[in-house]
């Protein structure tokens, strides 16, 4: 008796569930179209306002916290990081405590540094620059830092945007203090701090090791102090890397070398009379050593009397405008710092030789008129008598060997 009516009040409760649900279906439904319940309602709205713009809105106070987690907001996403941010090497106060030469004045500034820079078989790559007088100051204040802290080698980039851009005196400053670096770190064999040290292999050669490094031989030669192109196994030879590039200052009579766009030295130069030495952009083609030369028709060999391009050349690529000028070498130091050719840039002869140990076919040459600094030392050779004999009126390209 009781299992039976047990099992009636079962059925009793079952179908009364039954019924409620029916009944809360129908209300739900108006004219055959099912409507979203609130959770759902709450879900659409978000879905369609950005997260990154709109606040979220609250629910109805009637609504029930959804129980599943599709109803929370989307988080938005995170920011980026920025790459152009670069935090110092070592924290210092803006202003070191020894203030870049001329740091009050106004930083000169040359139209925009174009520099190009290929390897063999790629595109080259240009580089525009032009900083400010705040700039500079702050290039100098990362170069002391990275000198007290021991690292020439990081310290030449500020030093050189310094030399770029600088006032006069703050120029001169970034250029006694690279000279000064490099003639220890790229002109000495000694230290080896910043270069490549290639160990001489069983088969190596002079060319061999030159192509593997990406420099030229003579570059080797002139770095490590020898004397003829001889090497043996086991022998550690210094390579200093990098695309050179020139930049030729007419304003100031100079011509400086630069590795990957690092100073590496500058030269005091001749340039052609009456302003024939052209504003241009273009790149090495040739390069002899000991060149003959063509002058009024005639071919002097080198060595011979009359001979005035001395011991290197590098001639420029011709393009309209510009055809068989070139760099070149001059027996006439006293010529240096004075317009006296008729085009093309002369330098002393050690000075020619040394830069066209490091320059390859492809160089970019850039030529172009800056802002008046003082002249340089070197520059201050007393000038022939009257009574010696006078260069050539007529300079040309060296003959073809």
């Amino acid at each position: 008796m009781r299992k039976k009516t047990k099992r009636r009040l079962a059925l009793f409760i079952g179908g009364a569930v039954v019924a409620a649900s029916a009944y809360a279906l129908i209300t739900r439904t108006r004219g055959g179209e099912q409507k979203p319940t609130e959770t759902a309602a709450i879900v659409a709205d978000a879905e369609k306002i950005p997260t990154s713009t709109a606040p979220a809105s609250d629910p109805p106070k009637n609504a029930k916290a959804p129980a599943q987690t599709t109803a929370a907001k989307t988080p938005p996403p995170e920011k980026p990081a920025d790459k152009t941010a670069v935090k110092p090497a070592i924290a210092a106060p803006a202003r070191e405590s020894e203030p870049i030469p001329g740091g009050g004045e106004e930083a000169i500034k040359p139209p925009a540094v174009v520099e190009k820079a290929a390897a063999a078989g790629a595109a080259a790559k240009v580089l525009v620059e032009d900083v400010s007088a705040e700039g500079v100051q702050a290039a100098w204040d990362k170069a002391m830092r990275l000198l007290q802290a021991g690292n020439r080698i990081e310290a030449r980039r500020p030093l050189t945007t310094v030399y770029r851009f600088g006032s006069a005196d703050q120029r001169i400053a970034a250029r006694e203090k690279l000279d000064e670096i490099n003639k220890k770190l790229v002109f000495t064999p000694i230290e080896t701090e910043g270069a490549t040290i290639d160990t001489v292999k069983k088969g190596d050669n002079l060319t061999f090791i030159a192509r593997r490094n990406g420099v030229t031989i003579s570059s080797i030669r002139r770095v490590n102090g020898m004397k003829d192109d001889t090497v043996r196994v086991g022998q550690q030879l210094k390579i200093i890397p990098g695309q050179p590039s020139l930049e030729v200052d007419k304003t100031n009579f100079t011509l400086t070398l630069y590795l990957d766009g690092i100073y590496v030295k500058e030269y005091g130069v001749g340039l052609g009379k009456e302003g024939k030495t052209p504003v241009v952009e273009c790149e090495i083609e040739t390069m002899q050593e000991n060149p003959d030369w063509y002058a009024g028709g005639q071919v002097i060999k080198f060595g011979e009397p009359g001979h005035e391009i001395g011991t290197r050349w590098m001639g420029f690529k011709n393009k309209p405008g510009l055809t068989g000028f070139g760099i070149h070498g001059t027996d006439k130091p006293e010529t240096i710092g004075t317009e006296s050719s008729q085009g093309c840039v002369r330098l002393r002869n050690e000075d020619v030789e040394e830069l066209f140990d490091f320059v390859r076919r492809g160089t970019q040459v850039r030529i172009y008129e800056g802002k008046p600094l003082p002249r340089r030392p070197d520059f201050d050779v007393p000038q022939p008598a009257a009574t010696e004999e006078k260069p050539p009126v007529e300079e040309g390209k060296p003959a073809p060997q």
